[in-house]
């Protein structure tokens, strides 16, 4: 998946909604940024049903949830100034699904394929629909700065983005992070000005990508308060 785009989601639905927007293309950013917690939510979703051996399609189920938000009818009385994608999403996907667990003759088609190549990280046990949501959500913008760091100590032969995983993130049972300080080379005062330098960085990849899909600098504020607080 990219990881940055020119278009923030509001101002592609904006688009869409006056009119100058490649659909098509629009489609394709919004499932290559979201798809995740989108496909996360749906096939949570219909575990609970007791059909997730079924031949459902998660991703025409997916490119359906985004084709019906960016229905024209739905676009219009959409006011981004007064909300954030997140949340936005979040209270469609109920209305959505409700929907589709009508009959219907039209079954959905999707020319984007990305379960194949994107397959879905596990979730904690959850009880509503909004708790898979915010959970997958929670996993891609984390999994997005954690890139972003990684790529800096690559592009710049630090050690920061190991510093971090041993300190702050939680890493598989082989993996000892007293060993992994050790193979750093660096003093443990040098390590704890490393460690925050590390967690700078990745707050800031964290607010850039907040800052895509909130509306205002305080949602932004607000945002970055409830991932930092989980």
């Amino acid at each position: 998946m990219s990881e940055e785009f020119p278009e923030t989601p509001w101002s592609l639905i904006a688009q869409m909604r006056e009119g100058s927007a490649d659909k098509k293309l629009a489609m394709q950013q919004l499932l290559e940024n979201y798809w995740q917690p989108i496909a996360q939510s749906i096939n949570w979703h219909h575990e609970q049903l007791g059909d997730q051996d079924s031949s459902f399609d998660l991703d025409a189920q997916v490119h359906g949830f985004l084709s019906w938000i960016l229905r024209p009818e739905r676009l219009a009385d959409l006011n981004p100034e007064s909300m954030q994608f997140r949340m936005f999403l979040k209270g469609q996907l109920p209305i959505f699904l409700e929907l589709e667990e009508r009959p219907s003759s039209e079954p959905q088609v999707s020319e984007f394929h990305l379960s194949e190549s994107h397959p879905l990280p596990p979730l904690d046990p959850c009880d509503q629909l909004e708790d898979a949501f915010d959970q997958s959500w929670i996993l891609l913008l984390f999994t997005r700065a954690l890139d972003k760091l990684q790529q800096h100590s690559k592009q710049h032969s630090n050690e920061l983005y190991q510093i971090f995983c041993a300190k702050d993130v939680d890493v598989q049972d082989e993996i000892d992070p007293e060993a992994t300080l050790a193979q750093t080379y660096e003093s443990p005062d040098r390590q704890e000005q490393n460690l925050w330098r590390a967690r700078r960085m990745f707050r800031n990849y964290l607010i850039a990508d907040l800052t895509d899909y909130c509306p205002d600098q305080f949602s932004t504020r607000e945002e970055l308060a409830w991932l930092l607080d989980l």
